[in-house]
């Protein structure tokens, strides 16, 4: 009788299967914990490979809460969109903690709009 031996994914394809698993996960309103149930994925993988990407991939902490029927008085919410460029050169952190991140192509009459009008909000 032959054994039939079962090839493990190599490196490239775990790292792009655990890229668009936290892809995923990220716009899925879930928490870790439901999403990996959910997939029937190790918690502790997750974990693991969430903090190798996060930077990469501008993670969330949190995964995005999907809208609801239920009303908010919540004024922003945190956008992330990753294009594969790297980390802009430039970072602007205000009031708060908050921080805008602009690369060598900024328009400073626009960025002073967005900073001004960021501030007036809150």
């Amino acid at each position: 009788m032959e054994e039939q031996l079962t090839k493990s994914p190599s490196l490239t394809e775990r790292r792009a299967y655990w890229r668009d698993e936290l892809l995923q996960w990220a716009q899925s309103g879930l928490t870790q914990k439901q999403f990996c149930q959910q997939r029937g994925l190790s918690g502790h993988a997750f974990v693991w490979w969430k903090a190798r990407y996060r930077d990469e991939l501008n993670l969330p902490y949190r995964a995005v809460k999907t809208a609801s029927t239920k009303k908010h008085n919540h004024r922003f919410v945190e956008v992330k969109v990753s294009s594969g460029i790297p980390t802009p050169p430039y970072e602007v952190v205000l009031a708060n903690s908050r921080c805008i991140r602009v690369d060598e192509r900024f328009d400073p009459e626009v960025l002073m709009k967005l900073i001004t009008a960021v501030e007036a909000i809150c």
